[in-house]
């Protein structure tokens, strides 16, 4: 009886990975276009992709989110190449890529903790287990321990922690938005490489924070307008680094003298995007926007990240970059 299940089981599963293969195969040179329409049925389709060079259900469930689906959509366009036809393939080729960058890979391993916690009743009665989750995605201890303060006040059983957050989230923003039409971000969208901030950088002794950003990048202007004015993170971005945006579609032309063929993007060099594009794809093999990498005065890499709609998380991240910088 157990061989027969075990060779249903097995049969069954081949069947199924057949299928999707099978279904993927169908529609891999289907054209893709930017129609609010064809992007709802590439989204549906995301479980197509699943067998495909590596990938499982929890990608296509990261890949489904929003943020990470803008993502992998922009990082498909700009892969493509000129003239071709944006196609099922051309975002499978993209995911396959940025599946490889250590940032996914760390958010990955972190998901399921992260639907854990989202999932669980908020209540101070299981404190104990919920702030072992809390430690695993990687949450500082003074921001558990501002969790835990507002969970004292605020335990609801009836609730999930995912709604909880939304509420804790709320008050931190009431509490430290900064009045955003007096702030002035002043992000340059000419710099050309950042080799002059590093010679800055070398001289003060801050680290360096690149921002890989483009002027027709949704999830950027996402954080322009609302991480980057959180007082903290506004303070911490233009007080504690030296804060570089490098626009990856910035159409003004090069000085002559910086024009190039490519060997690495097999593509002229001849606009300040393109360059910018080639250090972030030859240096960071990346070329996802928004995309932060932290550096030392000696051009080493501190730590980096992509796209984030929680200010904590980017705080997070901002202030563990200059911990390692000073040791």
């Amino acid at each position: 009886m157990k061989k027969i299940l075990f060779t249903f089981f097995i049969s069954f599963t081949i069947i199924s990975f057949a299928q999707n293969t099978k279904n993927f195969e169908s529609i891999a040179n289907k054209e893709i276009s930017t129609e609010v329409q064809d992007l709802l049925e590439l989204k549906q389709n995301l479980k197509y992709f699943i067998g495909k060079d590596g990938i499982d259900e929890i990608d296509v469930e990261i890949m489904s989110n929003q943020g990470f689906f803008s993502m992998i959509l922009m990082n498909s366009i700009q892969n493509k190449e000129e003239n071709k036809k944006l196609t099922y393939q051309v975002v499978l080729e993209s995911f396959v890529e940025f599946k490889t960058n250590e940032g996914y890979q760390n958010y990955k391993t972190i998901y399921p903790f992260l639907k854990e916690i989202e999932s669980r009743p908020a209540d101070i009665k299981n404190w104990e287990n919920d702030k072992l989750l809390f430690e695993k995605i990687g949450l500082q201890p003074i921001r558990i321990e501002k969790i835990h303060e507002y969970l004292k006040e605020n335990s609801n059983p009836n609730i999930t922690y995912k709604e909880f957050m939304e509420s804790f989230n709320q008050k931190e923003k009431a509490e430290t938005t900064v009045n955003q039409e007096n702030i002035e971000l002043n992000l340059d969208s000419k710099n050309i490489g950042y080799a002059k901030y590093l010679e800055e950088s070398k001289q003060i002794g801050k680290p360096l924070l690149l921002y890989f950003t483009g002027h027709a990048c949704v999830n950027c202007k996402k954080m322009e307008s609302s991480i980057f004015r959180e007082k903290m993170v506004y303070k911490t971005l233009f007080n504690d680094y030296i804060f570089v945006s490098l626009y990856v579609d910035e159409r003004t032309k090069l000085p002559e003298n910086l024009w190039k063929y490519s060997e690495f993007t097999k593509r002229n060099i001849d606009y300040i995007g393109a360059y910018n594009s080639e250090i972030q794809m030859k240096k960071f093999q990346t070329n996802a926007q928004p995309y932060f990498i932290i550096l030392n005065e000696n051009n080493e890499k501190i730590d980096s990240m992509f796209y984030t709609d929680d200010e904590n998380e980017f705080l997070n991240f901002l202030n563990k970059g200059l911990e390692k910088h000073k040791n």
